[in-house]
């Protein structure tokens, strides 16, 4: 069976979307919600949690790690008053302790 992330009542959480970054990852989503909502969202890159790893990785094939694939990732937009509990529902999940905001 899969792992998955339980949402906490998505109303009371200020939950307005949830995507998964598999294919085109987190600038791919980013653009589809900015598209999809006729806005213009601005990344602060630093922002966004990439290992060490993929960083080197990434310089040595010449790719950009916001737009690799990534399984097992999911992208929330909540509402700002529920950043701080969104946050902090993600982050109690075994599997949520890199959770941020970007």
């Amino acid at each position: 069976m899969p792992r998955c992330c339980c949402w906490p009542s998505s109303r009371s959480a200020g939950l307005r979307c949830l995507r998964d970054p598999t294919r085109g990852g987190l600038a791919t989503v980013l653009n589809e919600l900015a598209l999809a909502a006729n806005v213009a969202i601005v990344l602060d890159e630093a922002s966004v949690p990439v290992a060490p790893e993929v960083v080197g990785a990434a310089e040595i094939l010449g790719i950009d790690p916001l737009y690799v694939a990534n399984e097992g990732k999911l992208v929330a937009v909540v509402a700002p008053e529920s950043t701080d509990a969104a946050l902090a529902a993600l982050r109690a999940h075994p599997l949520g302790g890199f959770a941020a905001l970007v």
